[in-house]
């Protein structure tokens, strides 16, 4: 009886000996799921960008128009993220300031309906995600 149980344990022992020395391996192996180079949860909403543009109904030259505007922003945005000078506080405040610059320059670009539509699409997302 004791004799089993042993044996028990040792196979045990030896499948949990494999898992932990197999998951650094498994972990190199692993493939980026996307945006590669862009760590984080930021960069899982940078992908979402022309499905967003698609729902909306943008055209190409409103798309054209839009893509420098999101680049020069998701650029300063990692900036702030970045900056170890700033406390968190102080990056909230100037990451609500640099969104609320770029809303400007977009809603430049959309038409009032786009704007409308765009406006409940970010209402419903702070709904569902406990935002104001």
């Amino acid at each position: 009886m004791i004799y089993k149980f042993i044996q028990r344990m040792l196979v045990v022992a030896a499948i949990m000996g494999t898992c932990v020395a197999a998951r650094p391996v498994l972990a190199q192996n692993s493939t980026p799921s996307g945006n590669a180079g862009q760590p984080g949860l930021h960069a899982r909403a940078h992908r979402k960008g022309p499905a967003i543009w698609a729902k909306l109904g943008l055209s190409k030259d409103q798309r054209a128009d839009l893509r420098p505007i999101m680049k020069a922003q998701r650029v300063k945005a990692k900036a702030i993220r970045t900056n170890a000078s700033l406390t968190p506080k102080e990056k909230h405040q100037q990451l609500r300031e640099l969104h609320m610059q770029t809303m400007k320059q977009v809603n430049k670009i959309l038409t009032p309906a786009q704007r409308a539509k765009l406006h409940a699409m970010m209402k419903e997302w702070r709904k569902n995600h406990g935002h104001r």
